[in-house]
């Protein structure tokens, strides 16, 4: 189950029910802020005990592309 709604520690506000656009500068694809679109899979900062991720929201064009320092090397996110 994902989240519908709520908000991030820096008041940013983060659920499947939130339409947004992708956070790669350029990129105006909708998307929304659940955890299919969160970079890792998970909102919030970087834990290391839940994985890689950056915080942010991305579209299938840019989910594993966008640079995260944190992602993993693309043959382990199969």
């Amino acid at each position: 189950m994902g989240w519908g709604y709520t908000k991030d520690r820096t008041g940013r506000e983060i659920g499947y029910n939130v339409t947004a656009t992708c956070d790669q500068p350029g990129c105006n694809k909708q998307i929304d802020r659940g955890m299919g679109y969160a970079c890792g899979g998970q909102h919030g900062e970087f834990d290391s005990e839940e994985g890689w991720h950056c915080a942010n929201y991305y579209c299938s064009d840019h989910i594993y592309s966008h640079g995260c320092p944190e992602a993993p090397e693309s043959e382990e996110l199969i």
